[in-house]
Order: structure tokens, then sequence, then C-alpha cells
């Protein structure tokens, strides 16, 4: 069973039993939210790092961005790399799922694929990494990037996130802007224990 066939075959929730359903309301898309706490050997069991093998898929998804572009004829909005979030953005809505049926690939494993080169993309621009989950809490979560911030994390699934944008409801370039603006307000260990005193 190849790897897309595995990723998808493991979940069995639907997009909405996501935790962002449970945030419905909260209105502070700036401010970086305490979200569990772990230990770090716990950190390191749950979290595996890319493999080299991994990471050849995760450059295959970005090269298969580019030829749906090559072979579209369709002009990138941005110059420079096709996994920029304003191509995937573009990608993902003018096309991309139909132009990977021509290869064989069904709708999850497509996503997969923008949720890669996405997620090669923050790694490339913003030092996240990316990891496996070994303990998935919904659907669409069996990966994840991070990026270690005063001894805190911002957490990202992309391909939860993909799914969103493929369906309009969110962008690529609205989660970068986010985490760029995460990445200025994070509190430290301190800040955020100080809030749990009494």
């Amino acid at each position: 069973m190849n790897f897309f066939k595995k990723l998808f075959a493991l979940n069995k929730q639907t997009v909405n039993d996501s935790a962002s359903d449970n945030r419905t309301g909260i209105n502070t898309p700036d401010v970086p939210v305490l979200k569990e706490v772990m230990t770090n050997d716990y950190f390191d069991k749950r979290y595996k790092e890319l493999t080299p093998n991994d990471a050849i898929a995760i450059n295959g998804s970005v090269k298969m961005v580019e030829s749906f572009f090559i072979e579209t004829s369709s002009k990138k909005p941005v110059d420079g790399p096709a996994n920029h979030p304003q191509n995937l953005d573009f990608a993902a809505t003018n096309g991309y799922l139909e132009f990977c049926k021509l290869y064989g690939f069904g709708n999850g494993e497509s996503a997969t694929q923008l949720a890669f080169a996405f997620s090669k993309y923050m790694i490339d621009n913003f030092d996240m990494i990316f990891y496996f989950d070994s303990e998935p809490e919904y659907k669409y979560r069996d990966f994840t990037i991070k990026k270690h911030i005063n001894e805190a994390f911002i957490s990202l699934y992309p391909l939860e996130y993909t799914l969103k944008v493929i369906t309009n409801e969110k962008t690529f370039v609205d989660i970068v802007q986010k985490i760029e603006e995460q990445e200025k307000n994070i509190p430290s260990v301190d800040d955020l224990l100080k809030r749990f005193r009494p």
C-alpha cells in the first residue's frame, strides 16, 4: 500500500470533527494559544521527523505543482517557486485536483501533494520542521509542521488546512500571515506560567 493510501486509510473522522470546531466564536487570530503541555520524552515518542525517503515525496509534490503550471500553461501569480502560497492558492482553486487525475491520483492524494508542497515552503522559509504524528487526535492530522520558539511550538496541520483551501474556506496566504503574526507574539514559558499562577 503506498504512502498516500496508508494516510487516508487510517483516518475515519470527517473534516468537521477537527479541533477547529471547538474554537468557534474565538476571534483572536494573532494571539498564540497554549493548547497542550508535554514532556520531551512524550514529544519524541509521538512525533517523528522526515526520513530521506519521506523527503523525496515532499520534493516530488513541489515538482508536481510545477508541472501543473507548465502543462496547463497557467501563469504563476508569483514568480519563483511553484509552492509559494499565492501559487498554491491558485493551483488549489483552478484545477489542480483535475490535473492530478490525469496521472492516476485521487482527490485525497492530490490534496496531500498540495499539503506537502506547502509544508516544503514553510520548512524552507520559516524554519519549520515536518513531523509525522503517531497519535493524531483528528482525521487529516497524520503529519504536522512545527516551529520551536521560546520553549514552545507553533504548529500547523497542513493537510487539514489544505482541504479548507480547496473548498475556498481559507487561503495559504492567510495562514502564512497568521504564522508571521504569531511568531512576533508568542510568549515565553515564564510568561505562560505567570498566567496560571494564583
